[in-house]
């Protein structure tokens, strides 16, 4: 980072807790955090003023976390289409990485969420070079994960033509 920038950070998860508790560990690591509660309000965030990164929750309401990453991902904006975003789910799903990876973004934190996984997550997927090792992603916290019908409802709706079921907005 550039001496004097402020690192910004945009949280868009629909539960409270856990945006407060994300924002206080993205504090202590020199972020100065956003928080939204869904998707419509993450992208109106975005729009007014880009981020340097963003951590969406996959599953909220007026705009899921993968709509709005295939949002930014098909922007004309080059800063928009490679803004780092970090995906965080309670969804299991055993194709949830490969998802999120054709959706433009191969950074997932399953829930419940530790601040050492997500500090670390944060500072690879924020690296100015990028790195070589793998993306640390958090693994489920089932043994024996289950097939989510819920985030393949999720897919089907963000892999849709942009604003088809949204009504055009």
């Amino acid at each position: 980072m550039e001496h004097g920038h402020v690192k910004r950070c945009l949280i868009a998860d629909d539960t409270r807790s856990v945006r407060a508790m994300l924002d206080k560990w993205l504090t202590s690591e020199g972020y100065d955090c956003t928080q939204v509660a869904d998707g419509k309000e993450a992208k109106t965030s975005i729009e007014a003023s880009v981020p340097d990164l963003v951590l969406t929750d996959i599953e909220m309401p007026n705009f899921s976390g993968l709509e709005l990453l295939r949002w930014l991902r098909t922007s004309d904006s080059s800063r928009l289409s490679t803004l780092p975003v970090i995906i965080i789910t309670s969804l299991v799903d055993p194709e949830l990485n490969r998802l999120v990876t054709q959706f433009g973004t191969s950074y997932v934190l399953a829930k419940p969420l530790a601040d050492v996984s997500t500090i670390a997550m944060v500072r690879h997927a924020t690296a100015s070079t990028p790195q070589q090792s793998p993306c640390p992603v958090t693994p489920p916290t089932t043994p024996h994960a289950a097939i989510s019908p819920r985030l393949r409802q999720l897919v089907r709706i963000a892999s849709s033509e942009p604003d088809e079921h949204r009504g055009g907005q």
